[in-house]
């Protein structure tokens, strides 16, 4: 859809960021946000209100890059919990020797930097940004900066700072109709003197997200090294690290810029499946809270995993978006975010197919980022099944009039 793309454009500090991880850690791993800021204001030595008695804001703000790559996640009371993913970081936080100032106390450990470049690779496969995340909770576009920024430097090499930021606030405003069209309008401009990215961006009312574009900063931090930068230039220059291997160039090239759920098929060859490792730590390593993941056993049969399917899609539904859908109306402390239907032991005895058969077409996503339901299934299901269990949770939507339904592009399926 032709949203309303937010990141963060301040609160960039690497130390605070470690130092956040850090203090959640120690608290046990889950702490109310008051009990959070308290505690992370010591760290800061700063007051964890204002002289007016509000809430100070500065150290909450500072689990932001946190938030939104998956090291810390929101729970639905409001706290903040560390992620798997956070777990696996915590172990590569280097605490500097005598470094007593709390904004260069931490880094990440030159010897781990690969492991965490990895971290923040899985993030980037795995996890959305333009909407569903809670290190950008007012976000609300199908565009993908991560994502965009690397595969744009991938496609079209070395780009300036107001050219990335032109690219992605271009997508999003709805300039360019296709990937291709934006990066070949970036292309044309270069031999174009006429082209102010200033000007242009100030019309969308950009210019400062593009004048403090810590996202660049952050991923080409030496300590994480997926960027590189050339600041000779007035307008600095970034392209991707020279050091990435084929491996992580080819997940590049496999990129969508736009948002798209998670839709995995695993079945080993021998009709097995292990996913361990690899899915609670990368694939749902972003997420902490409960009500966000859905599992069931293809062992306990097709009626068992239908009903939780069933769940599943009602509370995506209850947690999608607003611009589709609006007419189903359902409070929750969580909107704006996203569900994982997760299936163990597939292909033990029966395949995806045995399964999904009746409504392998609902899987089929549209992909049109201009749409209001870009991400949803193309063609609706009228699976009873799953019919029965929305129109009891949501009867004023589903009913003797609307017996069908789509997947909502929050819902990923693994």
């Amino acid at each position: 859809m032709i949203g309303s793309l937010k990141i963060e454009k301040s609160n960039l500090n690497i130390s605070y960021m470690l130092a956040a991880l850090k203090v959640l850690a120690d608290g046990g791993g889950t702490m109310s946000r008051n009990a959070f800021i308290v505690t992370m204001s010591s760290f800061m030595n700063c007051s964890p209100t204002m002289p007016n008695g509000k809430e100070n804001r500065v150290p909450y703000n500072k689990t932001k890059f946190d938030r939104y790559f998956g090291f810390i996640d929101l729970l639905d009371d409001g706290s903040l919990c560390v992620t798997p993913r956070g777990e696996c970081l915590l172990g590569m936080i280097e605490e500097i020797p005598g470094e007593d100032a709390p904004d260069s106390k931490f880094c990440i450990d030159l010897a781990k930097r690969d492991n965490a470049r990895e971290l923040f690779f899985d993030s980037i496969n795995f996890d959305p940004f333009g909407s569903f995340n809670c290190g950008a909770e007012t976000s609300n576009s199908d565009i993908e900066p991560p994502r965009v920024i690397l595969k744009a430097l991938r496609d079209l090499g070395p780009l300036f700072r107001f050219e990335l930021a032109y690219l992605l606030w271009g997508l999003d405003c709805g300039a360019f109709d296709s990937w291709g069209e934006a990066c070949k309008q970036v292309m044309n401009n270069r031999h174009d003197p006429t082209v102010d990215y200033k000007t242009i961006l100030t019309g969308w009312d950009k210019i400062n997200f593009a004048n403090d574009f810590k996202m660049l900063e952050l991923l080409a931090n030496e300590r994480i090294g997926i960027l590189a930068c050339d600041t000779s230039f007035s307008d600095p220059k970034y392209f991707l690290n020279p050091d990435l291997d084929g491996e992580r160039l080819a997940q590049i090239d496999a990129l969508s810029p736009f948002t798209k759920p998670q839709q995995l098929i695993i079945e080993n060859g021998d009709g097995t499946i292990d996913r361990g490792h690899w899915v609670r730590n990368s694939i749902l390593g972003r997420h902490a809270a409960a009500g966000a993941l859905f599992f069931s056993d293809a062992l306990n049969g097709p009626a068992s995993v239908m009903k939780a399917f069933a769940d599943a899609i009602c509370e995506a539904f209850s947690k999608r978006r607003v611009g589709y859908c609006d007419d189903i109306s359902v409070k929750t402390s969580h909107e704006n975010s996203s569900v994982s239907f997760v299936v163990s032991n597939l292909g033990t005895t029966k395949t995806f197919d045995d399964f999904f058969s009746g409504i392998a077409d609902s899987f089929e996503r549209l992909i049109d980022h201009k749409a209001n339901d870009h991400g949803w299934s193309k063609i609706a299901s009228s699976n009873q099944e799953i019919f029965s269990v929305l129109s009891s949770r949501f009867p004023s939507f589903f009913n003797n009039t609307n017996q069908h339904f789509r997947l909502p592009n929050n819902l990923n399926v693994i």
